[in-house]
């Protein structure tokens, strides 16, 4: 279960960076931190990873951070899909343009 949590983080932070055309310099600077900063992040071996980072992470690429505890069955149903699609997270403001657009329609 470990390997999964640091695998789906370190994907996570990659796929929704790369998306957005950042580099880990510019997460980086957007988080207030280094650059060595964001590649132990993608790297699912970097170590512990800090709450606080990855609320910087989730902040700094306009998306929110769920963290919760739950049973083992719903956590394998939730990190069944570990493909690109299902770990890119919508920007806020894309969210909130998309749904501007559906309510005039």
């Amino acid at each position: 279960m470990e390997a999964t949590v640091e695998n789906l983080i370190a994907w996570g932070v990659r796929i929704n960076r790369e998306s957005r055309n950042l580099t880990q310099a510019q997460l980086a600077a957007r988080m207030g931190t280094k650059q060595s900063a964001i590649s132990k992040l993608e790297d699912s071996d970097g170590g512990d990873v800090q709450l606080s980072k990855l609320i910087k992470a989730a902040h700094a690429l306009d998306v929110a951070l769920i963290v919760k505890f739950v049973s083992y069955p719903e956590f394998a149903s939730l990190t069944r899909d570990v493909t690109t699609a299902a770990l890119l997270a919508e920007t806020f403001e894309t969210a909130k343009r998309r749904a501007s657009a559906s309510s005039e329609e």
